[in-house]
């Protein structure tokens, strides 16, 4: 009776601790993921005085969406998700930007 218990309870902590080093994996993944942004960004930046504004915008720039409702999503190459801008305008100088990340 004492066994079941406490072989139930191993299970249940061998359960736990598998739980937590797939979470560590998964963190650790995402972590490299974010390590290479970085190093990617730093690149460009890096090498910002080097380049014309056309090489840069090739470079950092993957494409541009442009929805109705005055939307514009931009996806740059060193981002996993794309900026979002919405904006409205009110004639000449007279514009309102909000961005999403």
């Amino acid at each position: 009776m004492m066994n079941e218990k406490y072989d139930k309870e191993i299970e249940e902590l061998k359960q736990k601790v598998k739980e937590i080093e797939e979470a560590n994996i998964n963190n650790q993944k995402q972590a490299n993921r974010l390590k290479s942004y970085i190093d990617r960004l730093n690149e460009i930046v890096n090498d910002f005085d080097n380049c014309n504004p056309d090489e840069l915008y090739k470079r950092t720039v993957e494409k541009v969406i442009i929805h109705k409702g005055k939307i514009i999503e931009v996806y740059f190459t060193c981002l996993v998700n794309p900026i979002k801008v919405r904006y409205s305008a009110r004639g000449k100088l007279n514009y309102k930007i909000e961005v999403d990340l």
